[in-house]
């Protein structure tokens, strides 16, 4: 029994290690033209064409932590339109657009946006925001 339970756990953190990794692989892709500082302890990944609510909310977000170096905020949408819309009137300093919709193509994000905490620019945690949780960010 104790056995199963280490190959368990074995096989679980292999798994996740394996997610991070494709996550990683493809935050990297969207951000290969941008230095990442090390201060950067948040990656939000943000679908422009998702829950409207959560979308909204997020917007508020990014304008009041602007000024803030340990928070990025990527935009991704299906359609350069929306994120043009979208990206308008919001403060750019902490913005990447991810004009490939990387993000969308690789099953990163759906419909809820997605925050990845990083420690030494590496993903040690990730977390879908949604309505029930959105106000803790």
């Amino acid at each position: 029994m104790e056995k199963s339970f280490y190959c368990l756990v074995l096989c679980l953190g292999l798994m996740l290690k394996e997610q991070y990794t494709k996550e990683t692989q493809v935050i990297e892709k969207i951000l290969e033209k941008t230095s990442l500082p090390k201060s950067v302890k948040k990656i939000f990944i943000i679908p422009v064409d998702g829950c409207s609510g959560c979308v909204q909310k997020m917007k508020l977000m990014i304008t009041k932590k602007q000024k803030l170096t340990v928070e990025i905020f990527i935009l991704t949408s299906r359609s350069k339109k929306s994120m043009k819309i979208y990206s308008t009137n919001i403060p750019k300093n902490n913005i990447i657009l991810d004009t490939k919709s990387l993000a969308l193509k690789k099953r990163i994000v759906s419909i809820y946006p997605i925050v990845f905490s990083l420690l030494d620019k590496k993903i040690i945690k990730s977390e879908i925001i949604d309505a029930n949780n959105i106000d803790n960010f």
